[in-house]
């Protein structure tokens, strides 16, 4: 038994491919056309899918964009060297959003721009870490606020030992975000109905 692929739904599919074949480097493998169905499937990846995990992009004619799901983490790529890997990535257009080199290590990520907020690194994640609270019952991850410097910081477990979180400060909050932040951090904080926040003091 192995993994085959991941599926991620696309509002643009040429700019997605683009994004995948020509920034991060990957092949397009195959794609055709469902017309009946009004969509599209595309599938890319590093090699082919008789031995490799690939990624398969669906595109809804009908469907130009999309929100980012709360449930929806990442794509993992392994490479050599990740500080040189950002450098090209960058170099051909791409965006690294992450890159933690202070509080806790944890690596760096890059995101397509389109249909998708931007993240950067907090400016001391420890400072949201010591006053943050969990975002759920049955989750590791943590939404924090750093009163000094004025950002709300979402915290990811992801690693062992169990105490060891990396965070981001997000363009704006999911649903269950703003939620916990309205509920634990309202005196200092306010969330707008658009998902972005601002610390108030």
């Amino acid at each position: 038994m192995r993994m085959l692929h991941t599926m991620l739904r696309v509002g643009n599919l040429e700019q997605s491919l683009k994004f995948y074949t020509e920034v991060l480097g990957m092949t397009l493998l195959r794609k055709r056309d469902y017309e009946e169905g009004r969509f599209t499937l595309a599938f890319v990846g590093y090699g082919e899918e008789d031995s490799t995990t690939v990624l398969e992009l669906t595109h809804n004619w009908d469907t130009d964009q999309y929100d980012l799901g709360n449930a929806y983490g990442h794509i993992a790529i392994g490479v050599e060297d990740a500080y040189k890997a950002c450098e090209e990535i960058k170099a051909r257009g791409g965006k690294v959003i992450y890159n933690d080199s202070g509080y806790k290590k944890h690596g760096n990520s890059a995101r397509q721009s389109q249909g998708v907020d931007v993240s950067r690194k907090p400016v001391d994640g420890q400072a949201a870490l010591n006053n943050s609270v969990p975002l759920g019952e049955n989750t590791k991850a943590r939404v924090g606020v750093d009163i000094n410097n004025k950002e709300v910081v979402i915290l990811k477990n992801n690693s062992t030992p169990s105490n060891e979180y990396h965070g981001y400060v997000p363009e704006k909050l999911t649903t269950q975000e703003a939620n916990v932040v309205n509920k634990n951090f309202r005196d200092v904080v306010t969330v707008s109905n658009n998902g972005t926040c601002k610390v108030k003091c």
